[in-house]
């Protein structure tokens, strides 16, 4: 690592407070002491957690009004630049890698690459809009020295992709959560008036399409010893709270929206069940590996997946639930029950993830990436 490099800035279109891997980077940083500052979008500002008192924040009151947005949060990033002086800049997604390349040559630039984004299922009917994405990505990858991306399948697509660029330097930063250590309990059963013999099924992350939340919906229904807790945000929140009102289960499901990240796993714990259904929707989806997946384990919390290549063997190798077909809800209910008459066969996932599956296994490589 370059002793000189030591004042970092992460550029997000997001919330910091709820992201798990500009978090982690975030974290990782401060452990190797640069001075580390978040340029994020925060609508509502509110109070941090004290573990981030080092960080100098700029937050961007950036008003979701589409494709204003992003102009929005451009223009006031390229004010922030302009007027600061970063060693490394980290493009924290796609939307904020135009806001880094003018700096090409005065700081080391790195593009976290977390989906594939010209092959997100949002565009499988909008070829124009995945055309744009990937003229947009191609475009400014020439002035980027280090790309991220989160699993081995995505590297290769992408290399692929973009063979021409052969100055990019590329590593595989994992979706692996940071240690939770100081997680406090929070009993959702009594927060919530939950009778005690209910089993917690949990879904957490964007709520959108393609995610197994109206089957999560319909089992529900068809339970008399199951609830279900929804944790997140996303554009089809309303369409699933509909739903969930006109079938009269507003006392089983319950919506709790966005938590901040380092507070999210205190409520995981207090599940019993995770719901990981992703249908293979374009290819960003079908190479999923997301969060979820280990934070579910590490709070101890067997997964109910489906067969995706990336999740399929970490599952199976490591006895952390049971895959199921997406589209087959007599399946998915079989596992529910499968899962809670077996419980005790999944005592060792807190453990065996915390030892395999947490960021700090990959703290080493992120820092040499630098």
């Amino acid at each position: 690592m370059n002793k000189k490099l030591k004042n970092a800035a992460i550029v997000f279109l997001g919330d910091f407070s709820y992201d798990a891997r500009c978090i982690n980077m975030a974290l990782s940083l401060m452990k190797e002491n640069y001075q580390v500052s978040i340029i994020h979008s925060q609508l509502n500002a509110k109070p941090l957690d004290p573990i981030f008192k080092k960080i100098k924040f700029f937050h961007l009151n950036i008003q979701p009004k589409k494709i204003v947005t992003y102009f929005s949060f451009y223009k006031k990033v390229k004010f922030i630049l302009q007027k600061n002086n970063f060693d490394i800049l980290i493009a924290g997604d796609l939307y904020s890698l135009a806001n880094i390349c003018k700096y090409k040559n005065k700081s080391h630039l790195i593009y976290d690459c977390r989906e594939i984004y010209f092959e997100l299922s949002a565009h499988q009917k909008h070829p124009i809009k995945k055309y744009i994405s990937y003229l947009y990505e191609n475009y400014f990858l020439q002035f980027i020295d280090t790309v991220f991306v989160t699993a081995e399948s995505d590297l290769s697509l992408l290399q692929s992709t973009y063979n021409k660029h052969n100055h990019l330097k590329w590593y595989t930063l994992y979706n692996f959560p940071y240690s939770f250590d100081n997680k406090h309990n929070i009993n959702l059963h009594k927060k919530l008036n939950i009778p005690k013999q209910y089993k917690l099924l949990l879904y957490q992350g964007v709520i959108q399409k393609h995610r197994g939340i109206g089957a999560l919906i319909e089992i529900i229904n068809c339970s008399s010893s199951l609830c279900a807790i929804i944790i997140g945000d996303g554009a089809a929140l309303d369409q699933y709270k509909k739903i969930v009102s006109d079938k009269n289960l507003n006392d089983k499901i319950y919506f709790l929206g966005k938590i901040p990240y380092l507070q999210m796993l205190s409520y995981t714990a207090s599940c019993d069940i995770g719901w990981l259904i992703i249908k293979p929707k374009g290819i960003s989806n079908k190479f999923a590996l997301p969060n979820k997946l280990f934070e579910y384990t590490l709070a101890g919390l067997p997964v109910i997946s489906t067969k995706l290549p990336n999740m399929y063997p970490i599952i199976e190798r490591n006895n952390f639930g049971i895959c199921v077909n997406e589209n087959n809800l007599k399946e998915q209910i079989q596992a529910v029950h499968n899962i809670i008459d077996n419980y005790k066969k999944y005592n060792h996932l807190a453990d065996l993830t915390a030892k395999q599956y947490i960021w700090n296994v990959q703290h080493k490589q992120f820092i040499k990436a630098l």
